[in-house]
């Protein structure tokens, strides 16, 4: 919502202005054919490849250990192991979606500075 905003105001119009989207699209494409981007991308981008992440549907019941747990216990750690191997499959099955796509494609053409993800 704070990105809507801070694009409505540089624009000078609200998105639901009739034709805004038209010109919302416009203007983000002369952005990024103009100036090099840096992509914040989260779990979320991956659950089009089948991958869970830990909010939506389809989450694993139980999070991953903290740093500090998984270093702190022998158990904690084969415990951690074996729930990677358990679910690798899954993880090496898993093929890119349009979004991996699109960010390669425009990483490609020089328009992406740095990619960062929490994965």
């Amino acid at each position: 919502m704070w990105a809507r905003s801070q694009f409505e105001r540089k624009l000078g119009f609200k998105m639901s202005d009739n034709g805004a989207q038209r010109m919302a699209i416009a203007a983000a494409k002369q952005f990024l054919t103009q100036r090099r981007v840096l992509v914040l991308s989260g779990a979320g981008i991956s659950t089009d490849s089948g991958i869970p992440d830990y909010r939506g549907e389809g989450r694993v019941q139980k999070h991953p250990l903290t740093f500090d747990e998984f270093m702190g216990s022998k158990s904690n750690q084969a415990r951690y192991w074996a729930r990677s191997y358990v679910g690798w499959n899954r993880i090496a099955s898993a093929n890119p979606n349009l979004g991996h796509q699109a960010i390669a494609d425009a990483e490609k053409r020089g328009v992406i500075s740095s990619v960062y993800s929490e994965r």
